[in-house]
């Protein structure tokens, strides 16, 4: 199926769809990707919609848009996409407004997930909104990184001392060294021990997967909230506000200090 931004993103966030495959029904997400300004990068030779729009872009230098969707090139009706765009008046002019308006990045198949990853997040960092919130989750893998440095220098102190002392035991069992082998099984243990309570006490490494997890959950919020997807979506933000109207007006009835509640006193006696 093809795969492509959401439809409801406000055009004031960044964000980049991507299309692989994909048939004529999805030309209404395309078309939504241009109108909000979005970039969209073609997953070429992942065959129907998004070849054929990669085609249509290459053979458009060379042949009016209008004689393309005639047939003009042999390529292009072969695609099966073909016959269903130019049989329905709708899916033609969702393909006209997405040729001539929108803005394609075509990336081989056959290429690395890395290169396609590198040119989606150099699309996306085009957008000033939320800096401070991707600055705070580069803070944080950051930290994290540093974090393991030390930790990894410990768990692998442990696991000299542990080989080590395993290795002079033995040297000891075959009365091979002299007495200071001897020594050195009793000292490598209690090294090995001191590093080992040192790493729990400052719990490197899960502080760094602390870290890093959270560098991730912010991206996910970030992704989420510049395509206006799950919690932040326009359904549900629309539900969020019709519920806050209603506690608000249910607080505003029940609250006691509220006058308009307490029914006005009759005149003064006679």
């Amino acid at each position: 199926a093809g795969r492509t931004g959401g439809a409801s993103v406000d055009n004031k966030n960044k964000a980049v769809g991507l299309l692989i495959n994909g048939g004529a029904q999805v030309l209404r997400q395309v078309q939504s990707c241009v109108r909000n300004q979005w970039p969209v990068v073609l997953l070429r030779h992942s065959e129907r919609l998004a070849d054929f729009i990669s085609d249509v872009i290459q053979y458009k230098a060379r042949h009016s848009l209008e004689d393309l969707l005639r047939g003009k090139e042999a390529k292009l009706t072969q695609n099966e996409v073909f016959s269903a765009v130019t049989n329905s008046r709708s899916a033609k002019s969702q393909l006209i407004e997405a040729i001539t308006k929108g803005d394609y990045l075509v990336q081989e198949i056959n290429n690395s997930a890395f290169v396609l990853e590198r040119m989606i997040t150099k699309e996306l960092e085009k957008d000033p909104s939320l800096e401070r919130a991707k600055n705070r989750a580069m803070l944080y893998h950051r930290e994290s990184q540093v974090m393991m440095v030390p930790a990894r220098a410990l768990q692998i102190s442990i696991s000299v001392c542990s080989i080590f002392g395993v290795l002079f035991a033995l040297l000891t069992e075959l009365q091979i060294g002299g007495d200071w082998t001897r020594y050195v099984v009793i000292v490598l243990p209690f090294v090995g021990s001191l590093f080992l309570s040192v790493s729990d006490m400052l719990a490197l490494s899960r502080k760094a997967a602390s870290m890093q997890l959270g560098g991730y959950f912010v991206q996910k919020e970030l992704w989420y909230y510049r395509t206006r997807t799950g919690k932040y979506s326009a359904s549900r933000v629309q539900k969020v506000r019709e519920v806050m109207v209603l506690e608000a007006a249910e607080f505003q009835k029940n609250d006691p200090m509220d006058n308009s509640n307490v029914g006005g006193g009759g005149g003064a006696p006679g």
